[in-house]
């Protein structure tokens, strides 16, 4: 969900932290960990 609303609907983190009722720092934890499991998923199917 973070990813689809900084992504392709363009949110900043404050307006994602508002919009799901979550701490800022919540917010940013959970884009660097999506954008990190994104990336592995992306280098294993280019092994494939």
């Amino acid at each position: 969900m973070v990813i689809a609303l900084r992504y392709f609907d363009d949110q900043s983190y404050l307006e994602i932290s508002e919009l799901l009722n979550r701490p800022l720092g919540s917010i940013k934890t959970d884009l660097y960990r999506a954008k990190a499991i994104l990336k592995k998923q992306l280098e294993n199917d280019m092994e494939v």
